[in-house]
């Protein structure tokens, strides 16, 4: 079956108010999307309950700096998902996002000055971040031992991303401040929106 059968990805995207004041706009891009059984484990299979059905979505994040100056960006991050029905009726979704990167995080006001490209980007302005950020997300959209859950088939689901980049040392925002405007906080990305079809390609049992 035709990829375009089983998805209509980025139907509409719409901006997602940015939390607090920041230098950056985050555009969020569906790269692929598939589904798979979320099978449960036990030495008892015919007591288990039936499989759930989990959509993962790999995902970009581009900056676009929209200031006057060259920003310096953090690529060490931790993200949030948040989904919903509608692009304003959008809640955090627990347990879905996998791109927590706690060792760069901790290790990131330690950064020597040969490990700034590693670790930072520099974005000139009215440009946009290269390379992008790579996220994945995995959410249940049916899960039949679950009555009283959301079940997303022949729905359409929002998906929107919370970035936030942790303080950096004084001696690291001065080697940053070099190349441009240092900048750390959060940021939510544009709002992308993921057709599930009544009937998803299951692609085997998630791993």
């Amino acid at each position: 079956m035709p990829f375009i059968e089983i998805f209509s990805l980025l139907v509409g995207i719409v901006h997602t108010p940015i939390l607090k004041p920041a230098p950056v706009e985050a555009r969020l891009m569906v790269r692929g999307a598939s589904f798979c059984w979320a099978r449960p484990h036990g030495n008892n299979p015919e007591r288990l309950p039936a499989a759930a059905i989990r959509l993962r979505l790999d995902l970009l994040v581009s900056y676009r700096n929209s200031g006057q100056l060259p920003l310096v960006v953090p690529r060490t991050h931790e993200s949030a998902a948040y989904i919903g029905i509608s692009p304003s009726q959008l809640y955090k979704a627990g347990h879905v996002i996998n791109v927590f990167a706690g060792l760069g995080m901790r290790t990131l006001s330690n950064t020597r000055d040969d490990e700034f490209d590693k670790r930072f980007t520099v974005i000139a302005p009215g440009a946009e971040m290269s390379p992008m950020l790579a996220e994945e997300v995995e959410l249940t959209v049916y899960n039949p031992s679950a009555p009283a859950g959301k079940d997303w088939r022949g729905s359409p689901l929002f998906v929107s991303l919370e970035e936030t980049q942790q303080p950096a040392s004084p001696r690291v925002v001065e080697s940053a401040s070099t190349h441009g405007s240092f900048w750390t906080g959060k940021v939510r990305t544009t709002t992308v929106e993921v057709r599930i079809p009544d009937s998803p390609l299951i692609s085997g049992d998630c791993r």
